[in-house]
């Protein structure tokens, strides 16, 4: 991370340019060993890289919420994966089932980890018939992703966040609209958060922190007692 964090951003995507080649390279030759290695870089630059962005939106954010955002990305790579081999398994006889399946532990006893080098390395085209299920995904993850940045809010401004206060009694006679009220039965946390930012502070043309602020404060007077 630290060398990572000397590159400028144009060296850094250069740099992850060159790992990109270097990693098929490796893989042709079997170099297992070096893949793991090239990937271990790749990923630091790729945290760096997204530690920029954020820092860019809200400083004073620490590693572990770049981490979370890190994670949830691969997390995303996965589903899209495991759905689209679901998808493919239902059209296969069992020889291709039994190959597909070969596939796979080949992969992993090789440590391929082909979804961090997605990840880290690139991403590639997007099917159309995969696309709708892209776009829901994204949308998970970037509530996700709000959530880490609220987290870190908290934390940056520590005693700050008393002055929020008075706005609770505000979102509290909110909470008991029609829309909001069937969000809570169902626990749908997230669903309701960005329905907060959306109606919450829309007249009031608030910055994204202050949007984000208020998803914080409906996620504290939600979650059940």
């Amino acid at each position: 991370m630290d060398s990572a964090a000397k590159l400028s951003p144009e060296a850094r995507h250069t740099k992850t340019q060159t790992l990109r080649r270097q990693r098929q390279a490796y893989i042709a030759l079997n170099n297992w060993d070096a893949n793991q290695a090239l990937l271990a870089e790749a990923t630091a630059l790729y945290t760096q890289e997204q530690h920029t962005f954020v820092e860019g939106r809200s400083s004073g954010v620490g590693g572990a919420t770049v981490a979370s955002i890190v994670l949830a990305d691969l997390q995303q790579r996965q589903e899209i994966q495991a759905n689209q081999i679901l998808l493919e398994s239902v059209k296969q006889n069992q020889q291709q089932l039994t190959k597909a399946v070969l596939a796979q532990i080949e992969t992993r006893q090789d440590q391929l980890f082909p979804n961090i080098a997605f990840v880290v390395l690139g991403e590639l085209e997007v099917s159309a018939e995969d696309q709708d299920f892209v776009v829901a995904l994204e949308a998970k993850f970037k509530a996700m992703r709000d959530q880490m940045f609220v987290f870190a809010l908290i934390e940056k401004l520590g005693s700050g966040w008393k002055r929020f206060e008075i706005e609770e009694e505000s979102l509290l006679s909110w909470l008991m609209l029609p829309e909001v009220k069937a969000l809570t039965s169902r626990v749908k946390y997230v669903q309701l958060s960005r329905l907060a930012a959306e109606k919450y502070v829309a007249n009031a043309e608030a910055s994204y922190e202050t949007c984000l602020l208020a998803v914080g404060l409906l996620e504290r007077i939600t979650q059940p007692r």
